[in-house]
């Protein structure tokens, strides 16, 4: 092929100022973030969705027939630091979230357990969906390749054809995931050893959800701790409430899904209505399927604000990984990357 059809070929790729690659809340927020310096957007998602862990389940009620969303990965999200402020404020101003003060994990279901957090209304997934906005968003599709010319990035999936060329590139996946598309690229020395050190220390986790009658008043849960490790009462959120019956979303502790890694997960459901018959004394009515989160937790994580961004070739990483391993230090891990890119 010669340069004038390789040019002409380059040129028939989508251009965009900015590609990010994911579309979970760090993803998104990046692209939201990019699009008020007015930069022209694309979002590449490897799943039908938006959310990455903030995604959901739909589900009907047997008691109710009533259809719900069970936010099986992000059951809630704390935003109470200086820097998520101003989105906090936006995010609850047009409905796109609402306090919640019942996301409890190993304890008694005590209003006051735990501080406000926030849940997406009407499901986790709409933050993602807000945030987005206007952004070009590709999903079904995996960035399965990154190279460098002189000019632009060409991102490539895994049939290794062409998906977009940009300017800015930013990998906002898990850190094994984020350490096998830097591993081509002789630039990123400094961001793929940062993946490959998060890769070691993120665990997998089993969710399910389940449904059961009312609670009798004064009723208290007794967890052990060693098989699940949060209980959420989804059918307490606002939104989703359900007048005649209770829908939970069930965790696993990451030690007991390591353990469990590759079960059938007609074992693994037995299993977890098993322990929670015990931890409960509840009827179980109906339950789901369990949904493995292969790459769910991230272990000992702590603020990395430097070599996330790389002036040179135009290359960010982003994520929960990179900050606190939950879903606000995702948001900040997106803020503090757009900070280094200014």
């Amino acid at each position: 092929m010669n340069n004038t059809t390789q040019n002409t070929a380059l040129q028939k790729i989508p251009y965009f100022q900015s590609v990010v690659i994911g579309a979970g809340l760090a993803g998104s927020l990046l692209a939201k973030k990019l699009m008020q310096k007015g930069h022209s957007v694309c979002v590449i998602e490897k799943s039908r969705g938006t959310g990455g862990r903030a995604s959901s389940k739909r589900l009907e009620s047997t008691v109710s027939g009533k259809q719900l969303n069970a936010d099986l990965g992000l059951t809630s999200i704390q935003l109470n630091t200086p820097e998520l402020k101003s989105l906090r404020d936006e995010l609850l101003e047009q409905s796109v979230i609402a306090p919640w003060n019942n996301a409890h994990k190993n304890e008694t279901l005590d209003q006051n357990a735990e501080s406000t957090a926030f849940v997406g209304t009407p499901k986790s997934s709409a933050i993602t969906r807000y945030l987005l906005g206007d952004a070009t968003l590709i999903t079904s599709t995996t960035a399965h390749h990154i190279e460098k010319t002189h000019s632009h990035w060409l991102i490539r999936d895994n049939a290794y054809a062409p998906i977009a060329r940009c300017e800015n590139l930013i990998i906002t996946a898990p850190p094994a995931q984020t350490a096998m598309l830097l591993a081509t690229t002789e630039s990123a020395s400094e961001q793929l050893h940062i993946a490959h050190r998060a890769g070691a220390n993120t665990t997998p986790q089993w969710a399910m959800w389940i449904e059961t009658p009312k609670r009798p008043i004064g009723h208290q849960l007794k967890n052990s701790g060693n098989v699940i490790d949060t209980y959420c009462l989804e059918s307490r959120k606002p939104e989703k409430t359900c007048d005649s019956s209770e829908i939970w979303v069930i965790q696993t502790t990451s030690e007991w899904a390591t353990r469990h890694l590759d079960a059938a997960k007609e074992w693994i459901a037995s299993q977890l209505v098993h322990e929670f018959k015990h931890t409960t004394q509840l009827e179980v009515l109906q339950f789901g399927q369990p949904h493995r989160w292969l790459l769910g937790r991230q272990q000992n994580a702590t603020p990395q604000i430097e070599h996330v961004w790389n002036e040179r070739v135009k290359l960010g990483i982003a994520g929960d990984w990179l900050y606190s391993g939950d879903g606000q230090g995702a948001l900040l891990s997106a803020h503090y990357l757009i900070e280094k890119m200014n």
